[in-house]
Parts: structure tokens; sequence; C-alpha cells
């Protein structure tokens, strides 16, 4: 589900965007990692090299390993440059305890904005200019304290995207 839905939904609406004012170019796993490359090495470089990566992340996400790694590589980046270049967009139905299960989405969970792909169609354009706004802000995160108490409460108005990195 998720290659396609990101194809469908996403990709093709953000490279129209961006392409047109020739502002960015979205690598996509499916279409733009090399043959034959050690798949590891194609997401780091795809990470390190992006401006923003988005996770689009579902139930299938959070059972894919190598989705999971992309997403800690892509939170390690952010942590490492102190720089918001993660935007983690959740899609379909996913609950908040399934998100908690796993140690780098609950840390991102925690203390980050995410973003929740809309139920009613009608809220779709309003979810494509704040995910737009995201990919094009450049904030900075403040370094974690490890010892400052972790909410457990779920942000409001959150999205999510899965396997693509914006350029």
């Amino acid at each position: 589900m998720d290659y396609r839905w990101v194809e469908a939904a996403l990709l093709k609406k953000l490279d129209n965007m961006f392409s047109e004012e020739n502002i960015l170019h979205c690598c996509f796993e499916a279409r733009d990692f090399l043959p034959g490359e050690d798949h590891l090495s194609n997401i780091r470089d795809a990470i390190w090299g992006s401006k923003k990566t988005v996770c689009v992340v579902s139930k299938e996400f959070l059972k894919d390993g190598w989705c999971l790694e992309a997403f800690t590589l892509a939170q390690g980046r952010m942590l490492n440059e102190l720089k918001n270049v993660l935007i983690m967009l959740v899609v379909g139905k996913v609950a908040h305890y399934q998100l908690m299960k796993y140690n780098a989405v609950r840390a991102f969970v925690q203390r980050r904005e995410y973003l929740i792909w809309p139920e009613d169609p009608q809220d779709l354009e309003w979810f494509y200019e704040r995910l737009v706004s995201q990919i094009l802000k450049d904030t900075e995160v403040k370094k974690l304290d490890e010892d400052a108490p972790k909410p457990d409460i779920p942000p409001e108005n959150d999205i999510q995207l899965e396997d693509m990195q914006a350029q």
C-alpha cells in the first residue's frame, strides 16, 4: 500500500509543486535509489544529501525494519545538526500506543510536532499547506535534555510521510 499511496497522494503533488519553481527535487526510494548499491548506503546518502526527510509512518512502516532504520538515521541527522530536517507524517489508523513501541519514533513523538493525513478530503488543501510550510521552513531544534520529563500526550494536528526524502 505505502509506495503506491506515497506516489499518488504525495510525490506527484510535491514534484509538481516544487519542480515548476525548481525549488527542490523529491527523492523517492522506489524510483531514485541506485540499483545494485547497498540499501543502507542508499538510505543514508538520500537522508544526508537532502534538505528534509519526510517519513510516512503507517502500520506497514512500523513493521518494516528498513523504514525504522531510515527514521533512526533521519532523526540522528536532526540531532547531529540541531536542525529540523525530519518531518513525520502518520497515515492510516495508527494508534498512539503503536507509535510508542519503537524507541526512535517514541522519542520523536514525545518532543516534536508531527502531521497526520486528514481523513476528510476537505482538509487536504490545509494539510498540503502545512506540509509544504514544514518542508520549506528552516528551524533549529533544541538539544534534548535526557533528564527532562517526557510528555505522554500526542500532539494535536499532526502529519507524517513514509519512504520519501525531499532534496
